[in-house]
């Protein structure tokens, strides 16, 4: 009998841990919100002298794990765009004292989140709720990934979304996640004398097409 439940669970192991893998692809918008990093000014000024613009493009690249279960797990990179705006004084000029510069710079994204669907593995349309961790790497003008000049700050993010299986590969997706982190460059080396502190929230909108195993 002892053998008879061995050979039956090993039976059973392939089916209960049984793997649906997708890639995908995806672009869309990114909503900065509360982007206000302080003052290059010691006493007074705005903390909105120096922020983020309000919104930029995105695209990346998205992996899911799905099991038989309604839980499935991604990992994902996101590569999107934002300006830095700063409003400086204008030497230059004594009727119009600031001047606002605008530079574009970019944010990398590396992150992963479980996703917990409404429905279960092979459903054509399947409705999921996720939460996970990232990483977003903010990098100023004229700096790079590579040059050190950068700043990476670690935090969570949460959404949901839709996949759609158009045929027996192909799907099609729609994500709505919100990315929060600390607010960046808030160290004295990116010369903001008066930093102002909070968190920093990416608010994704996005559509996808992937490859559905």
């Amino acid at each position: 009998m002892r053998k008879l439940a061995l050979l039956f669970a090993l039976a059973c192991a392939p089916a209960a841990w049984a793997q649906y893998t997708e890639v995908w692809f995806s672009g869309g918008e990114t909503f900065y919100r509360n982007t206000g990093l302080g003052s290059f000014a010691v006493l007074g000024g705005s903390p909105n002298d120096i922020k983020l613009d309000s919104s930029g493009f995105r695209f990346g690249f998205r992996m899911n794990i799905n099991t038989d279960s309604l839980l499935g797990y991604e990992v994902l990179y996101q590569y999107s765009r934002a300006q830095l705006v700063s409003t400086v004084p204008d030497l230059s000029s004594a009727t119009a004292p600031n001047v606002t510069v605008k530079q574009g710079m970019a944010a990398h994204t590396y992150g992963g989140a479980a996703l917990l669907h409404m429905n279960h593995e092979g459903n054509r349309v399947r409705p999921f709720a996720a939460g996970g961790v990232q990483a977003v790497n903010f990098v100023p003008p004229g700096a790079s990934i590579y040059s050190g000049g950068n700043d990476t700050k670690f935090g969570f993010n949460y959404g949901g979304g839709v996949k759609f299986r158009l045929t027996d590969l192909i799907g099609l997706r729609f994500d709505a996640r919100q990315y929060t982190v600390p607010k960046p460059f808030q160290s004295t080396r990116f010369g903001i004398a008066n930093p102002a502190h909070g968190w920093i929230r990416l608010n994704e909108l996005s559509v996808g097409i992937g490859i559905m195993f």
